[in-house]
């Protein structure tokens, strides 16, 4: 059953689908979009790749357990050849092991290209790993975003997370300001 399409270009010309789970490449994309933004908006470089790269490397070989998934959003484009799996034009990866304590996710690596960015594309990723964590029955989602990302903190809080700290970090090569935000199950 294919998903129902996240976008639909107005001229016809692609659509994009939301889809969870491993995907041929998906570490690729996902590093290469990184790469690609923060290289020009923060300077990062070869530190950078090879921090994400590790990190998201380990929890691609633990996507098999229940607690970690995985969306791409995906464009199709009309004149595609039969059989084309799309490219891979955002993701988010809820990881439910990498903080060290039951009941905890941490959402990374969470992104959208920059030609596809304005489309709501994010919001929908972000909705599909919140779905996630409700289904898994998560009761508190941790993440780290750049306080430079506007934009990505107003989803981040219309979707119930708060800020709970600030650091500046050279984790990537690179001094920047790091916001830390959590989400909490609301109590019953």
């Amino acid at each position: 059953m294919t998903a129902p399409a996240a976008y639909q270009d107005p001229g016809g010309d692609f659509t994009v689908q939301i889809l969870p789970g491993y995907r041929p490449g998906i570490l690729a994309r996902c590093l290469e979009s990184h790469m690609v933004y923060y290289s020009k908006t923060d300077g990062w470089g070869a530190a950078a790749e090879a921090v994400l790269a590790i990190g998201l490397g380990d929890l691609v070989k633990r996507l098999s357990h229940p607690v970690n998934e995985v969306w791409a959003a995906v464009e199709t484009r009309k004149d595609a050849a039969q059989g084309d799996a799309g490219r891979i034009v955002g993701t988010i990866w809820v990881d439910g092991e990498n903080l060290g304590e039951a009941g905890v996710a941490h959402i990374r690596a969470f992104i959208v290209d920059e030609h596809m960015r304005g489309l709501g594309l994010g919001r929908k990723l972000l909705d599909e790993a919140m779905t996630f964590v409700h289904k898994v029955g998560f009761r508190e989602v941790m993440l780290r975003t750049m306080r430079s990302l506007s934009r990505a903190r107003k989803l981040y809080e219309a979707a119930g997370f708060v800020q709970i700290g600030e650091t500046y970090s050279e984790r990537f090569g690179s001094p920047a300001c790091v916001l830390e935000y959590r989400w909490q199950q609301p109590p019953v």
